[in-house]
């Protein structure tokens, strides 16, 4: 699946409030955002939107993964590798990232002018 993206964030820790740890993993995607029209108007849409919902999918945490994040230049396009939520298996929307391949940077002709 290819994906704009934009970014990633990983923290984890104790909760203040349960005292329980915790580890939450996102990486954050450009995607459509959504047309919509009707009898009382219309929107038409361009370009990426994160969406109301964050536009984030979850990624599995691996030393690799968090290594490949220091080193690219986001935004990127990218070949994106998934794995299916075993909690709802049914929504690609809610599946794992596992990994990625950059296909082009933002960045990569930035100094070839």
């Amino acid at each position: 699946m290819k994906l704009v993206l934009l970014g990633a964030s990983h923290s984890k820790g104790i909760s203040g409030k349960t005292g329980k740890p915790y580890e939450i993993a996102d990486i954050f995607y450009g995607k459509k955002p959504r047309a919509w029209s009707n009898d009382k108007g219309s929107c038409s849409t361009f370009g990426f939107d994160v969406g109301e919902d964050g536009g984030s999918m979850t990624f599995v945490v691996s030393d690799e993964i968090l290594n490949q994040f220091e080193s690219t230049a986001f935004p990127v396009l990218a070949d994106v590798k998934t794995e299916p939520n075993p909690e709802n298996p049914e929504n690609p929307e809610q599946n794992f990232i596992t990994g990625y391949t950059v296909i082009k940077s933002l960045f990569d002709d930035l100094h070839k002018k």
